[in-house]
């Protein structure tokens, strides 16, 4: 059964994320401190061996397995997010409530991939598996790098749509 989804603007509760309908759910795999991870760093406009934040999350739609997201957040800047509930808390809430982080802008890519192993059980299809890949970066409203993401999107559940605007335009 196809889903559909779209992806939104910033709102007004800081999300920036997929739009699942129907309703969406979250389960949380993983959450932990990471030293030795270099991916993202660049994006995140880190030194070479500061902690980062990694933040595994498994998205469910209807009790089925929608996507894999795995964020990357700057530990010296965000290090009280290891204590919260990220399975019952929304993070961009926290961010907003807690950090006075608003999304302002994202850069992002979509490649349609074969669905690695790894990514492949826990989404619940076979390695190989057509799947979207969305590697992505979040600025805060001071135009610096708080989040940079990856995430896997199973290909038989899910539309994106898009709107462009050509700002160059506006008079």
């Amino acid at each position: 059964r196809m889903v559909a989804a779209r992806l939104q603007n910033v709102d007004e509760t800081g999300d920036v994320a997929v739009d699942i309908c129907p309703g969406i759910d979250q389960a949380v795999p993983d959450s932990r401190l990471c030293r030795q991870v270099t991916h993202g760093i660049e994006f995140l406009r880190l030194k070479q061996h500061e902690p980062v934040i990694m933040i595994k999350r498994l998205r469910l739609a209807d009790h089925q397995t929608m996507s894999l997201e795995t964020s990357y957040l700057p530990f010296n800047r965000f290090s009280p997010l290891l204590s919260e509930d990220l399975g019952k808390n929304s993070l961009y809430e926290i961010l907003a409530n807690k950090f006075d982080t608003f999304p302002a802008r994202s850069t992002s890519f979509i490649e349609a991939i074969a669905c690695p192993q790894t990514e492949s059980e826990m989404l619940e299809v076979k390695p190989g598996f057509p799947i979207l890949y969305i590697v992505g970066t979040n600025f805060d409203q001071n135009d610096q790098p708080f989040e940079h993401a990856e995430s896997y999107y199973r290909g038989d559940r899910f539309t994106f749509n898009f709107e462009i605007f050509n700002q160059s335009n506006k008079r």
